[in-house]
């Protein structure tokens, strides 16, 4: 397997300087930021229980879903006779918020990155632009954030409502980086996913392939 030239793996935050030249640094949320996959999983298999009357495994759901946005999630599911998408989706993100609500301040610092906050206030102390691009929901992300107390970190975030294509399409990161008005090769990025990874590296910019919450 050949490394694009412009795939760094880091298996801490701050591991690594980032380039001279950089001015934007862009991050996925779910696996890099914060090990939320379990919380996606433990969603989904509500719904699953509900509506296809299955039980899956937790740790199988989060195998076969890892990186996966809501509606491929739905399509694999083959839910369009059973549950509109939407339903589906309004579903999924109502099950997660409840899920984030049960967890405490503790709870949430075990599944997040390590020092992951304390990276974010070092790039925005050094006037670099901080954004957020994550195949999940707008509402979703936004509860995640504001539980991890770093919702103020970020200047720009990008869903999967954002943009037509969702990762492995390199156009969430195209869109964040129009918003920041900058260019791919001052643009650095950190994802753990295939699909995201995959995103990040057609994009041009500098990607940073990240274990960080996946402790």
């Amino acid at each position: 397997m050949i490394t694009p030239k412009n795939l760094i793996y880091s298996n801490h935050p701050g591991e690594h300087p980032l380039p001279p030249k950089a001015e934007c640094v862009l991050f996925d949320l779910d696996g890099t930021i914060i090990n939320s996959e379990h919380i996606h999983a433990q969603a989904l298999a509500k719904i699953i229980s509900s509506t296809l009357k299955q039980t899956i495994a937790l740790q199988q759901l989060e195998a076969k879903f890892k990186g996966y946005n809501d509606i491929d999630v739905y399509n694999s599911l083959e839910l369009k006779n059973i549950l509109p998408l939407d339903q589906f989706i309004e579903s999924k993100n109502k099950a997660i918020s409840q899920i984030i609500e049960t967890y405490s301040l503790l709870d949430i610092e075990k599944i997040m990155a390590p020092h992951i906050r304390n990276y974010l206030i070092k790039l925005n102390n050094e006037k670099l632009k901080v954004g957020l691009v994550s195949a999940s929901e707008k509402d979703v992300i936004i509860n995640i954030l504001k539980k991890c107390e770093i919702i103020n970190q970020f200047k720009v975030i990008v869903s999967r409502e954002s943009t037509a294509l969702s990762k492995p399409s390199p156009s969430p990161y195209f869109m964040a980086m129009r918003l920041f008005d900058v260019t791919t090769n001052k643009t650095v990025i950190f994802e753990d996913s295939v699909a995201g990874t995959t995103a990040a590296v057609r994009s041009g910019a500098t990607v940073f392939n990240v274990k960080w919450a996946n402790r």
